[in-house]
């Protein structure tokens, strides 16, 4: 069986769907971030690569046996010879701005020449690849670079690394100007990549290129890549887009049905409306029940009320038909018709009147019980019989009553006005005996002694104004009424089978 789903789930899956989507898109930049700022670091390595290469190489031109000086420092084996790959990310620690160096007295001033040499290969250098670089010796003091030399970096994190000869880079707060700029939104614009890469010459630390550079704005970046970036964006926004057109149609395009079948009914108020289950959305589904439900009440009911109205028209045009002719003979005949004559036209008037008024009550009480709004309720059959013990007492009638007490679903005053009518009824028909008793499976059994009823009346025995004794003033809406009664606390009543007598069947629903 196909599930179907709560209109509630349905909205909120659609909005964390969209949620995830806008979630996605976030990430997405976080991570283009990144991979900007790897970018950075990685360009930032090849420099360093480079720059400790022709370092080294000068270094030794100058000094052969600078090796021998230096003490060694402890590596792994070859490990200055292993790839080194980015490491850095929006996740790693970001540290504060870079502070400045300390000036160091005790600089070498016979490494000022090959000093000068790097200056001008780092001012060549930074017009293309606008990285900071600074070339620092064995002790971590700046002996190239655009300024800053004879400084010294040495308590640097990064740096303190480095001299010790691992490769290290970190992620630091970046310096910006103060006044706003566009590129600030760009959280990579507010960071700086820094990186120490140790130069190393037979497991001895010659010195450390120090390197540094913003990554890439991030809105720049797109801009040059901005058709792959519409691209996505454009993917992203369909996605979205699909799974609002599903959602609205999924909820719209049933109410629309709904709307269509209703005028569809309004016009065609013969034809009930037969809205298709819904096969997802677990409320219109109880929705189009509903509807279909109703609609075959409501033609019910008109059916009902048409027929009706022709009964009670039928009902009342005979009483009034004989009482307009007794009066218009009266009238025109009043100075010659004898007295005799003129009582008997004015008892048919009376006798007619009376069962008009009859009707009229009798009308009242199946209007009461049919559109009367009834909670549901429950009763203890012992109040109810010891009442109708107390009503007939003193009629000429056997009336047994069971004793024991029994709890039906239907209210009190609704049960007392059922047996009344039935019992009377019962009378009504010449019966002596009547018996009320609740069987084993808890249906209530009224049965008599009386006259019975003919298998060709059996089948209109509950249709409105039919009764056998319209002569005794018989209404035919006893049963009708009873019907009804029983019909609000969704009980029925039956005609049972019987040898002598009436046998009425009433089926309580369980509780």
């Amino acid at each position: 069986m196909f599930k179907r789903f709560k209109l509630q789930s349905i909205l909120v899956f659609g909005n964390v769907l969209v949620l995830i989507f806008l979630v996605l898109v976030l990430l997405s930049f976080r991570f283009y971030q990144t991979e900007l700022i790897r970018q950075t670091e990685g360009e930032l390595i090849s420099q360093g690569a480079v720059f400790a290469a022709s370092y080294r190489e000068e270094l030794l031109k100058i000094n052969p046996d600078i090796t021998k000086e230096l003490g060694k420092i402890h590596l792994e084996k070859n490990a200055h010879y292993s790839p080194i790959e980015p490491q850095l990310s929006l996740t790693s620690i970001i540290y504060p701005p870079r502070p400045d160096g300390v000036l160091e007295s005790s600089f070498d001033v016979k490494y000022q020449e090959i000093g000068k040499h790097f200056s001008k290969l780092i001012n060549e250098t930074q017009r293309t690849t606008l990285a900071g670089i600074k070339v620092l010796d064995w002790n971590g003091v700046v002996i190239a670079s655009q300024k800053e030399v004879g400084v010294s970096f040495k308590d640097l994190i990064e740096v303190k690394n480095a001299l010790q000869g691992k490769y290290s880079s970190v992620l630091r707060e970046r310096v910006s100007e103060k006044n706003f700029k566009l590129s600030s939104i760009s959280r990579e614009g507010q960071y700086r990549v820094f990186v120490a890469f140790p130069v190393i010459s037979e497991q001895v630390l010659l010195g450390v290129i120090y390197l540094s550079r913003t990554p890439k704005n991030i809105l720049k970046d797109l801009y040059h890549k901005k058709y792959n970036a519409l691209g996505a964006l454009g993917l992203i926004l369909l996605l979205v887009i699909l799974t609002s057109v599903t959602l609205s149609l999924m909820i719209s395009s049933p109410i629309k049905k709904l709307i269509q079948a209703i005028d569809t009914f309004r016009n065609f108020p013969e034809k009930p409306i037969q809205l298709a289950k819904e096969p997802i959305i677990d409320e219109y589904h109880q929705l189009a029940e509903a509807f279909n439900l109703m609609s075959v009440e409501l033609l019910d009911r008109s059916n009902y009320i048409k027929q009706f109205a022709m009964d009670v028209s039928h009902e009342f045009k005979t009483p009034i038909t004989a009482i307009n002719g007794a009066v218009e003979i009266l009238r025109d005949h009043f100075e010659t018709i004898p007295k005799e004559k003129a009582i008997q036209f004015l008892g048919n008037i009376q006798l007619d009147t009376q069962r008009l008024h009859a009707l009229t009550i009798r009308l009242l009480q199946l209007a009461e019980a049919d559109n009367a709004l009834r909670p549901s309720s429950s009763c203890s059959s012992a109040e109810v019989f010891e009442k109708l013990r107390l009503r007939y007492e003193s009629r000429d009638i056997d009336l047994s009553l069971p004793k024991e007490k029994y709890i039906v679903a239907i209210s009190a005053e609704d049960l007392e006005t059922i047996l009344i009518n039935l019992i009377d009824n019962s009378i009504q028909h010449d019966a002596k005996v009547v018996s009320v008793q609740f069987d084993s499976a808890q249906q209530l059994i009224i049965e008599d002694n009386g006259s019975g009823i003919s298998l060709q009346n059996s089948q209109k025995i509950f249709n409105p104004f039919f009764t056998t004794r319209r002569e005794q003033g018989g209404t035919g809406l006893g049963l009708r009424i009873v019907q009804s009664l029983l019909k609000h606390s969704k009980a029925e009543i039956s005609l049972g089978d019987s040898v002598s007598g009436t046998k009425f069947i009433i089926k309580f629903q369980n509780e």
